[in-house]
């Protein structure tokens, strides 16, 4: 299964998931709420069609027993509104209903016919002052009319209660079948997901331990070390800035044992070059405990980084970036060294925008920040606090410094290192001193001028920096050093 983005992959995995889980519920709910509603409307029926016998078997029944008796004046009657409301009824559970449903509500609509029309007798004989055995006759028939519809009433509820008996069947067995069918794509859904994360798994681990592979072969000297381009697009760039910048490595190297009257500027390139396979392997190292975690958004972050780290580096070969690039390089190195380290620590980072387009000699900042983090705060309890700035020390001039607060360095080491630096020679021991004696070589050999180091002990330590604001050679890296 080709990969074109690990993003792309997952947003289709979890949409694919999302949708195999939600669907069913769905149907399900929308199935048993169908149901429900025919249901509920079963049983309406047969609530109206119980009300509606009362009205035929009790209110008609005793309204026109008291008319009849004269206890009541056929005008005053609601014989009429009763025998409405019965035939309103009949209509509505006829339109409610199926056609089976027809025979019993057709019958008793048509006894509510023949009860008009004994209710207009009726009317008609006591109009006339007719004899009262001829209007019990026409009561008795009522009576049998009354009793018509409740009993054709009578055989709709019954009917209706068989429909309800089946619909519950049909309830259940419909839910049973949803819930297999749930239950199955939930089986599926669940196998499509651990398919899914394993390819997202390699799609990762595969690329990450070839780069980790790459920058352990350079780290050792093999400068023609190479790795394929990766299928997932999120590490093609990286791939793609290691490789040019394996090639960059080899083409110095080669150049550094032809370019004798440039030695010194080779020398120090090749401790820059020295330096950043060491902390590729490190941050690789990092990538892949994130990618075993399955913390695949910090992978992608701590990624980017790292090729916004790599693209700074290179600057197709200048020597010299603006400053608004060095500071973005330095953001890309401490989001990658916060990842490592988490709340362990912070950073800030100053700049005054008027130095972002002046032309500086670039990774000088990072090996400071580096020992600020190795040698300073790495070494004491609690958080540690990093400030890096850069800002304009009088006209013509800029300013840089890394401080942090770390453990500090002790009064007699402060000494032999600020001696060290001065003179220009490597500290004895490297520790603490490499990153230092390579930045103030470069800048004496570049600006002519050196690093400032205080520092009290136990409680922080600050590198700077002052170098003048001049612009170099062309600057051409200003359009092309991306």
């Amino acid at each position: 299964m080709p990969f074109s983005s690990i993003r792309l992959t997952l947003k289709r995995s979890y949409l694919t998931i999302i949708c195999a889980l939600l669907v069913p519920v769905l149907v399900l709910l929308a199935t048993i709420a169908g149901l429900s509603l025919r249901y509920g409307s079963r049983i309406q029926n047969i609530e109206t069609a119980n009300l509606l016998r009362e009205t035929a078997g009790e209110q008609i029944t005793e309204e026109t027993w008291q008319i009849v008796s004269g206890n009541l004046a056929f005008a005053d009657g609601q014989q009429y509104a009763y025998l409405s409301r019965i035939v309103t009824g009949i209509q509505t559970l006829e339109a409610a209903g199926s056609a089976s449903d027809s025979q019993y509500l057709q019958a008793a609509a048509r006894a509510s016919e023949t009860m008009k029309n004994y209710f207009d007798v009726l009317g008609k004989q006591i109009a006339e002052n007719q004899a009262v055995a001829y209007r019990e006759s026409v009561m008795e028939e009522i009576g049998s009319v009354a009793r018509l519809i409740d009993g054709m009433l009578q055989n709709y509820i019954g009917e209706e209660i068989v429909r309800i008996g089946e619909l519950n069947r049909r309830i259940q067995t419909t839910t049973l079948v949803l819930v297999i069918v749930s239950f199955a794509l939930l089986a599926v859904t669940g196998w499509y997901a651990r398919k899914s994360y394993r390819h997202v798994r390699r799609a990762i681990d595969t690329p990450v331990a070839a780069l980790d592979r790459m920058a352990s072969a350079i780290s050792a000297g093999n400068w023609d070390a190479r790795t394929a381009m990766p299928q997932a697009e999120e590490f093609r760039g990286l791939a793609r800035h290691l490789n040019h910048m394996a090639g960059r490595l080899e083409h110095s190297v080669a150049e550094q044992l032809v370019a004798e009257k440039n030695l010194q500027k080779a020398e120090m390139r090749t401790l820059q070059a020295q330096i950043t396979p060491h902390f590729l392997y490190n941050t690789l190292d990092t990538i892949i405990w994130l990618a075993e975690a399955e913390r695949n958004q910090e992978v992608m972050d701590i990624t980017m980084a790292l090729t916004s780290f790599l693209r700074i580096s290179l600057s197709s070969g200048q020597d010299f970036i603006p400053v608004a690039r060095e500071i973005e390089h330095i953001k890309s190195y401490l989001a990658i060294q916060f990842t490592r380290y988490g709340s362990t620590l912070e950073y800030n980072i100053e700049m005054d925008e008027s130095l972002a387009q002046v032309p500086v000699l670039k990774l000088l900042l990072q090996p400071l920040v580096e020992n600020a983090i190795y040698h300073g705060v790495r070494a004491k309890r609690g958080r540690g606090r990093i400030v890096v700035s850069a800002l304009r020390a009088g006209a013509g001039h800029m300013t840089f410094s890394v401080a942090d607060n770390g453990i500090g360095i002790e009064p007699d080491r402060l000494r032999a290192l600020q001696d060290g630096l001065a003179s220009g020679a490597c500290p004895a021991t490297p520790s603490g001193g490499f990153g230092l004696y390579n930045v103030a070589q470069r800048i004496r050999l570049y600006y002519g001028t050196g690093l400032q180091i205080t520092s009290i002990y136990r409680e922080g330590t600050t590198i700077s920096f002052t170098i003048p604001c001049k612009e170099q050679e062309n600057v051409s890296y200003l359009s092309g050093g991306r």
